[in-house]
């Protein structure tokens, strides 16, 4: 299994959750920034 292979393996995977994960992170991420007193 040589590099080239795994990223394409690893691509395939992510780029169809990508969206998914963003939506995601922004959902985690939102709240727990608006809680931390800057």
């Amino acid at each position: 299994m040589d590099d080239k292979m795994m990223i394409r393996i690893i691509a395939s995977i992510l780029i169809p959750i990508m969206p998914w994960l963003k939506i995601k992170a922004k959902a985690t991420i939102l709240p727990v920034l608006s809680t931390m007193p800057i």
